[in-house]
C-alpha cells in the first residue's frame, strides 16, 4: 500500500486509537511489552494444544540471540519488506543515510527513539533471564495456559472461504508512468524532497522506497526523478479498479486507493470464469458457507483463472496498470501472499492447515501486518526472526508481553486471522463501529501562521469528503502537529453538536491551531493531521456508528395500549433483545430508557441518552432513588422488596 500524505486513501481498514509518530515502514499495531503481563498464570486444566506437523510438542532450542546492531534501529533499512528490494545492499544504504542525516533533527529524533527502544529491550532481556532462573518458563501453569491459548486459536481456524487480496503495483508511480511514458524504466518516485509516497521498481533497486525523505533518495540514486503527486489522477484510476472488483464481488472491501479484499468462494465452484460467475449466479459473498472444499485441484484452477481474468480487466480498464493478488483462506495470509509474485503476478496458499503452516513458518516476522520495525527489533533481540520462532518461544512471549500481543503473535505463528466477517458484513465492517476517520499531510517546513491555516483548511476539505463518502458525522475534532524537531503535539475538542461539513471542521481545527500558536509563541511544522471521532452514521436518522444502544432503540417505537388510558410503560421479555417499552401515540416517538421521557419525533435520541448517562445525571437518579427506597422501607416491613426505579429497569434490560 502506498504511503499517502494528504490523499483520501489513508482511511484504514481499522482505525487505531491515537496517532503514532511516523516511522519508515509500517507502524506497529501490536501492544508493546506490558510489565503487568509477566505474572505466572494460575493452575488450570485443559487438553494439550494441537501442534503443527513441523513443530514438535517439545519446544526446540531457542535460536541464537542476535547482538544489538551498531546502527540506530530507526535508521536501518528493512531489506526484503518491499517488493523489488531483496537484493539491496543494506550496508551501503545505511552508510548513505548516516552520511546525509547525522546531526539533523531527523537523526536526533531517531536517536531518541533508539534510546527508548534499547531501554525497553534491556528491561525485557533482564526479565527473560529472571524467568529462566526461577523456573517460571517451565511452570506447569504456564504450559497449560499457553496450550489453552493455542487450542483457542486453532478452534478459530477457518479454511472454508476463498479470500483474495488485490494490491496495485507501485500505484502512484505506475499512474505517472502511464501518463508520461518517458518515465518508464527510469528510477522515479512520487512525492517531494521532504517525503516520498512511493517509488517504482527501478528506483527500489537503489534502496529508494516509500516513506523515505526525498533528499536521501536522491543521495542513494542521483538520477532519481521525483514527481509531484496528482491525487485526482490516482483517485480516478482507483475508482476504475473498484468498478472492476465490484463486478466480481459487490461486497468488495476497499482499503485505501490501491488495495482491496474480495470473497471469491463461490467462484471456486462456478462453471464459468467471469465476473458474473458464482453458485447459481450468486455473487461470491452472497453464497453461504462452502459445502465443498475449494482446495480441490479443479476449484483452485477456477479461482486462479478467475483472478487472472480479473487482473486483466483491471489492466484494460486503467490503461495498463497492473495488480498482484494473494489467494488464501483468510485476509492475513492473502495480504502477505499478494507480495510473493509482485509485480503483476498472483500466488495461492491452498486451504489446508499444512499449506498455511508451511507458508508462514519461514516467514520473517516483519512481513506480518501489525509488526513494525520496533517490535521486529525487540523480537530479533529475543532470537525471534521468523514466524516459527513465535511458536517455539510462545511460553516466553506469554510472560513478556501483554495478553493481547501474545495472542496476536500466536495467531501469526499459526496463520490464523482475526477477521472472520463475510458477505455484506465483509464490506460494512470498515464503517460499522469505526471510532475515527482522519487524514494528514507531510510537507516542507512552514512557520507562516496563514500558510498553516491554509493547510488546515485544505485537510478539512479532504476529511469532509471522506466523511461524506462514508455517511458519517462526529463531535470530537482532533489536530495533530509535528514540528521540524519531530515533536508531535495532539489537541482535540468535543463540540456540542455533530459536524461533517468542511466549514464546521475548519472552524474547530483553526481554533485549535490558533490556540496552540498562541501557547507555543509560533510553530514551525512539517506535518499536520486532522481527525473526526465520536462518530455516528447519517443514515437511519443519525444512529451512532457502532452505538451499543442501537439494538435497544429500534424496538422502542410506541404502540397504543388498548384501554390503558394515560401513557404507561409495559416491560416484556424478548429473546431478540432488551425489553421494549410501549406507550401511547404518536407512533413515531421514542422513549428514553434512562429517564423514561417520551422523545418527540426528530429529536436526537442518542444525544439525549448520552446526556442522561452523564455522571451528573446518574448521581441525581441514584440520589432520588435512594430517597424513595428510604421512605418505602420506613413505611413498610423490612422484608418488603424495595421499589425498582428507572435506573434499575435500564440496567436490568442491558444485562
Amino acid at each position: 500500500m502506498e504511503v499517502e500524505h494528504g490523499g483520501n486513501a489513508d482511511l484504514q481498514l481499522e482505525d487505531v486509537e491515537g496517532w503514532s509518530d511516523e516511522n519508515w515502514g509500517n507502524e506497529d499495531l501490536t501492544e508493546v511489552w506490558s510489565e503487568g503481563a509477566a505474572e505466572v498464570a494460575p493452575s488450570t486444566t485443559g487438553e494439550a494444544a494441537e501442534r503443527s506437523p513441523t513443530q514438535s510438542s517439545t519446544d526446540v532450542a531457542p535460536p541464537t540471540v542476535v547482538a544489538a546492531p551498531a546502527s540506530s534501529v530507526g535508521l536501518r533499512l528493512q531489506v526484503g519488506i518491499k517488493a523489488g528490494m531483496d537484493q539491496v545492499d543494506r550496508n551501503h544504504v545505511n552508510a548513505v543515510i548516516a552520511q546525509v542525516s547525522e546531526g539533523s533533527a531527523f537523526w536526533k529524533n531517531e536517536e531518541r527513539k533508539e534510546e527508548r527502544t534499547s531501554e525497553r529491550i534491556t528491561q525485557m532481556l533482564r526479565r527473560r533471564d529472571e524467568l529462566e532462573a526461577d523456573g517460571s518458563l517451565r511452570a506447569p501453569a504456564v504450559a497449560r495456559t499457553v496450550d489453552t491459548a493455542v487450542a483457542e486459536v486453532e478452534a478459530a481456524r477457518n479454511l472454508t472461504r476463498c479470500v483474495v487480496h488485490i494490491d496495485m503495483d507501485s500505484f502512484y508511480a505506475a499512474v505517472e508512468e502511464r501518463d508520461n511514458p518517458e518515465l518508464r524504466g527510469k528510477p522515479m518516485a512520487v512525492g517531494g524532497i521532504g517525503m516520498l509516497s512511493t517509488s517504482n521498481y527501478a528506483a527500489r533497486k537503489f534502496g529508494v522506497r516509500a516513506a523515505m525523505p526525498g533528499y536521501i533518495g536522491k543521495k542513494l540514486c542521483p538520477s532519481l526523478i521525483i514527481v509531484k503527486p496528482r491525487y485526482s489522477a490516482y483517485k480516478e484510476a482507483s475508482e476504475k479498479v473498484h468498478e472492476v472488483l465490484a463486478r466480481w464481488d459487490p461486497n468488495v472491501r476497499q482499503v485505501g486507493m490501491d488495495e482491496a479484499y474480495l470473497d471469491m468462494t463461490s467462484h471456486a465452484f462456478s462453471s464459468t470464469v467471469d465476473s458474473g460467475g458464482g453458485s447459481s449466479n450468486m455473487c461470491a459473498s452472497e453464497a453461504g458457507p462452502a459445502q465443498e472444499h475449494w482446495g480441490e485441484p479443479e476449484c483452485l484452477a477456477r479461482v486462479e483463472a478467475a483472478i487472472a481474468r480479473m487482473r486483466t480487466e483491471i489492466s484494460e480498464a486503467t490503461g495498463g496498470l497492473t495488480a498482484s493478488a494473494g489467494i488464501a483462506p483468510n485476509r492475513m495470509i492473502a495480504k502477505i501472499a499478494s507480495d510473493v509474485r509482485k509485480p503483476n503476478g498472483q500466488f495461492v496458499v491452498p486451504p489446508t492447515k499444512e499449506a498455511v503452516l508451511g507458508f508462514v513458518e519461514r516467514l520473517p516476522v516483519r512481513k506480518v501486518g501489525g509488526i513494525g520495525k520496533v517490535t521486529a527489533s525487540i523480537l530479533e533481540r529475543l532470537g525471534i526472526v521468523e514466524c516459527q520462532h513465535l511458536f517455539t518461544q510462545r511460553h516466553l512471549l506469554s510472560l513478556l508481553f501483554s495478553k493481547k500481543s501474545f495472542m496476536f503473535f500466536l495467531r501469526s505463528s499459526l496463520g490464523v486471522s482475526t477477521s472472520t466477517s463475510f458477505g455484506s458484513a465483509f464490506a460494512e465492517a470498515s464503517t460499522a463501529g469505526r471510532k475515527s476517520i482522519s487524514t494528514e499531510r507531510t510537507f516542507r517546513s512552514i512557520a507562516d501562521p496563514e500558510k498553516l491555516r491554509a493547510k488546515c483548511r485544505e485537510l478539512c476539505a479532504s476529511l469532509a469528503r471522506d466523511v461524506e463518502k462514508h455517511r458519517l458525522e462526529g463531535r470530537n475534532v482532533g489536530l495533530k502537529l509535528k514540528t521540524v524537531e519531530f515533536t508531535v503535539l495532539s489537541r482535540a475538542v468535543t463540540l456540542p453538536n455533530y459536524v461533517r461539513t468542511a466549514a464546521d471542521l475548519q472552524t474547530a481545527v483553526c481554533a485549535l491551531l490558533n490556540k496552540e500558536l498562541q501557547v507555543q509563541g509560533g510553530l514551525n511544522l512539517r506535518l499536520i493531521g486532522v481527525r473526526l471521532s465520536a462518530l455516528r452514521s447519517t443514515d437511519d436518522g443519525g444512529a451512532k456508528a457502532g452505538h451499543a444502544l442501537d439494538h435497544y432503540l429500534k424496538p422502542l417505537k410506541s404502540e397504543v395500549i388498548a384501554g390503558s388510558g394515560p401513557a404507561q410503560v409495559v416491560v416484556s421479555t424478548s429473546a431478540s433483545g432488551p425489553p421494549a417499552p410501549t406507550s401511547s401515540p404518536p407512533s413515531d416517538s421514542l422513549q428514553c430508557p434512562v429517564c423514561q421521557t417520551m422523545l418527540p419525533s426528530g429529536c436526537d435520541a442518542n444525544a439525549h441518552i448520552d446526556e442522561c448517562l452523564s455522571k451528573r445525571t446518574i448521581r441525581e437518579l441514584v440520589k432520588s432513588h435512594n430517597e424513595t427506597v428510604s421512605a418505602t422501607t420506613t413505611a413498610r416491613p423490612k422484608k418488603k422488596p424495595r421499589v425498582k426505579g428507572p435506573l434499575d429497569m435500564f440496567l436490568q434490560s442491558s444485562t
